[in-house]
């Protein structure tokens, strides 16, 4: 029985890297179109170093806290699965999606389009897990016959999912390659793809909280590891705001930019036009 469910830890553990592997991947190469955007339009300036920095420092991250959590965890019992589940598609999966959003804003054209689909299924891949996370903590209370949503962590878990639920949902109204935002009055739609990163945001924060509630619970707390969890979870987080907050400077710098541009463009025409009408007088 014990060969057994090592077996099964195993592979599961195996599994997991693999996906992590490839998530980062998928969220590397996102970052790789922003970080050289000036070989696809020179109008869109190189990111800052410290942004590839900050994403690398996240990529760790999620990959370190999450593996840990869910296999450290995992005894191959029923509500193991639940923080395995969470972990995955919170700290890793979602965490990579966000990082992928905060990346594309600065992309155009095609490349744009194709970041905007590495987004989209980081966060299915986050959905799906956070579904199975919470079929598996529905079931192991009715099967040990307790109450449902009692304690502050499961009260703050209802309200990230259904925040997880909302966002993709969002996400595909706002996603103009689907059409559907196309039948609202084109004034909205930046305030609807505002909304969208807001609430992606505000849910991986909640998710974030939730799981540091959950932490220091008798079923799931380690006296050595429990804080460094604790601790592993507020970096990201500060890290992941600090490049929400570098990519807003950046974006604003960008566009004060292409403002100037014009306005230089526009007077360079008028000094042309005037030049010339002076030589035909």
């Amino acid at each position: 029985m014990m060969e057994h469910l090592v077996r099964v830890r195993q592979q599961c553990l195996n599994f997991c890297v693999q996906v992590a592997i490839s998530s980062s991947k998928m969220s590397h190469v996102s970052g790789d179109h922003s970080l050289n955007i000036n070989n696809v339009d020179n109008a869109t300036p190189k990111l800052p170093p410290i942004v590839a920095k900050l994403t690398l420092a996240i990529h760790v991250s999620t990959a370190v806290i999450s593996l840990s959590l869910a296999f450290l965890l995992f005894d191959s019992s029923l509500f193991s699965w639940h923080p395995l589940f969470m972990s995955i598609g919170y700290i890793l999966f979602m965490s990579e999606g966000v990082v992928s959003s905060i990346m594309f804003r600065h992309l155009d054209g095609p490349v744009r389009v194709r970041a905007i689909w590495t987004h989209a299924v980081m966060q299915a891949r986050a959905l799906i897990c956070v579904a199975l996370g919470f079929a598996v903590i529905y079931q192991n209370k009715i099967i040990g016959h307790k109450l449902h949503f009692k304690s502050t962590h499961s009260k703050f878990g209802v309200a990230t999912l259904l925040m997880t639920v909302l966002s993709p949902l969002m996400g595909v109204v706002s996603f103009k390659r689907l059409g559907i935002i196309t039948k609202f009055p084109e004034k909205w739609h930046s305030f609807i793809k505002f909304l969208h990163r807001r609430v992606g945001l505000i849910t991986w924060l909640l998710a974030m909280i939730t799981i540091q509630l959950a932490l220091p619970h008798p079923t799931v707390k380690r006296t050595l590891l429990t804080p460094l969890w604790q601790i592993g979870i507020t970096v990201l987080t500060f890290l992941l705001m600090m490049l929400s907050s570098r990519s807003q400077i950046k974006l604003k710098d960008d566009g004060d930019r292409k403002h100037s541009s014009r306005e230089v463009d526009l007077d360079s025409s008028n000094l042309t036009h005037h030049q010339q009408l002076s030589k035909a007088l």
